[in-house]
Order: structure tokens, then C-alpha cells, then sequence
């Protein structure tokens, strides 16, 4: 049934001119193959991150610029690198959100994230274009710092060239699991 499915989903996206984007697992071998044999191709691998409640005093790393969510949306649009990224972290889905998103901006990089509560803190977007990821490490280390009791994570949504680096050079343990971004270009049937 998926391979059916799969081939729908083409076929309905070339039908309206457009290409298909899918993640998948790396380590679901079978899906892979199949994506793989419906022309879909390695766009980038996404990772996931987790830091446990900080056991040692943090002092603070910068202070962030605070944006509203539709000021940071509007930004992470803005962004060459957006059309790159997968569009569960984009504004199309953010928005869609009911987390009560907090938006802090450091040079080039956005940090878009909720605290469920004292002891959860969910990441919905990292981005840092230049690459040093400086602003995305500071970012992160503030995060860190403002809510050292808490667990932090992010779903294997983030590139590591668009904010991942920053997030393990602040202490980030990747994920044992990863996805890859796959896609597929338009490819409009001949007459």
C-alpha cells in the first residue's frame, strides 16, 4: 500500500506542477528505497537534539533581541536558507502551532521555542545562516542558562549546517535516531 500511496502523492503534486518533500528515517532502510526509487534524493540529513537539566551554575551569554511571533516568522521567511529547510520548522507550519511560541533573534539566527512547563523545553526552530553558527550557540547556551532545570529538545527537524553545529558546540547531545530530508523535483509528464 505505501508504494501506491507514494505514487498518488507524485502524481497528484506533478499534476499541479509542483515538486514532493518527504523525511524519512535513516535508519528505515525499506522506506528509504522505495522513496529512492520514486526519484526522490537526499536534500540533507536532519537531526535531533536533547540536553538534560544542567547540573553546574550557567551565568548568561547575551541578551537576545525578543520578537513577536509574527516579526520572527516574517524573518525566517526572509531567509535565502528557508527554501532548504524542511516545513515542519518554516512559517506555513509554525503558525499552525498552538505552543506558545517565544522568538529571540542574535545577529543572523532565530531561535523560535515553547516551554511546556519548568521541566520541558521544545525547540520548533534553530536557524543560523553564517557558518560559525556563533548566534545560534549563544542562543542556545542563553537558552540553557534561563531554563537550566529543564530538558531541552529539538525533533530530528534541524539541519546541521543551519543551526545544529551551534547546538552541539553548546552541549546538545544528538539523537540516536536521524531523518533525511528527501525530494523530488517537479518532473511534468511528456506529451
Amino acid at each position: 500500500h505505501g508504494a501506491r500511496l507514494l505514487d498518488d502523492f507524485i502524481a497528484r503534486a506533478t499534476a499541479d506542477g509542483l515538486g514532493t518533500e518527504l523525511e524519512v528515517f535513516a535508519q528505515n532502510e525499506k522506506a528509504l528505497r522505495l522513496y529512492e526509487s520514486r526519484g526522490l534524493a537526499t536534500a540533507s540529513p536532519l537531526f535531533g537534539y536533547v540536553a538534560e537539566p544542567s547540573k553546574v551554575p550557567t551565568t548568561s551569554v547575551c541578551t537576545p533581541d525578543f520578537l513577536d511571533a509574527s516579526t520572527a516568522f516574517a524573518y525566517l521567511a526572509s531567509l535565502p536558507l528557508a527554501m532548504d529547510l524542511p516545513l515542519q520548522v518554516l512559517p506555513t507550519t509554525l503558525r499552525l502551532s498552538s505552543a506558545p511560541f517565544e522568538c529571540w533573534k542574535l545577529g543572523d539566527a532565530l531561535l523560535v521555542f515553547a516551554a511546556k512547563d519548568d521541566a520541558t523545553v521544545h525547540v520548533a526552530c534553530l536557524v543560523d545562516p553564517s557558518p560559525s553558527q556563533q548566534h545560534a550557540r549563544l542562543l542556545v547556551q542563553e537558552l540553557r542558562h534561563r531554563f537550566a532545570h529543564a530538558t531541552c529538545s529539538v525533533p530530528p527537524l534541524q539541519r546541521l549546517d543551519a543551526g545544529g553545529l551551534g547546538l552541539e558546540d553548546a552541549g546538545f547531545e544528538r539523537m540516536p535516531l536521524h531523518q533525511l530530508l528527501l525530494r523530488r523535483p517537479c518532473q511534468p509528464s511528456k506529451p
